[in-house]
């Protein structure tokens, strides 16, 4: 079974996960990815989720000419990412760093990283062995950014994730 990327009007993408199921049964795993960060209400952070790629569904099923027309078919649906009339499975590579970073709740959640200086380790949480694609940590927003690819755009898409941060003592 190969994953795709579904691109829906950005809002619908619940009703699109029922739709699936309601069609396709259990013959077909749907994925809409979100991420817990940090927001600043009233000079309070608050944990807030949010969607990794509003607008997009990820699916993973057998694909065939029949369940292509009827994915098609669905209400909200724009179109599957690929190549003019046929659709591209996402290469393995970018699901399997996505599904790792994911709980079973298909939610990104806080990692605890150590600062000192200029120099991060993960401590803990999805980032952890994930250094590599962590971009930059924003110690006043409490977020990390890092590089997450999407089939169908040639640059890796930039998303914020929420991160607790531990200092040296000598910083803060």
């Amino acid at each position: 079974m190969n994953w795709y990327a579904l691109f829906v009007h950005t809002g619908s993408e619940e009703v699109i996960r029922k739709y699936l199921h309601m069609y396709l049964g259990t013959s077909i795993r749907v994925l809409i990815p979100k991420r817990k960060v940090p927001e600043k209400k009233s000079g309070i952070f608050e944990a807030c989720t949010k969607k990794v790629f509003p607008g997009y569904v990820l699916i993973q099923v057998n694909m065939s000419a029949e369940i292509y027309h009827l994915i098609c078919s669905i209400p909200h649906i724009i179109k599957m990412l690929g190549t003019n009339a046929s659709c591209t499975p996402i290469p393995d590579h970018e699901m399997t760093t996505l599904l790792n970073l994911i709980n079973p709740e298909d939610i990104i959640d806080y990692s605890t990283v150590y600062m000192e200086n200029t120099k991060v380790v993960v401590l803990d949480g999805p980032l952890m062995g994930n250094e590599g694609i962590i971009k930059k940590i924003d110690k006043h927003t409490r977020r990390a950014k890092v590089w997450l690819h999407l089939t169908g755009y040639d640059e890796p898409k930039l998303v914020d994730l929420g991160v607790e941060i531990l200092y040296a003592t000598q910083e803060k």
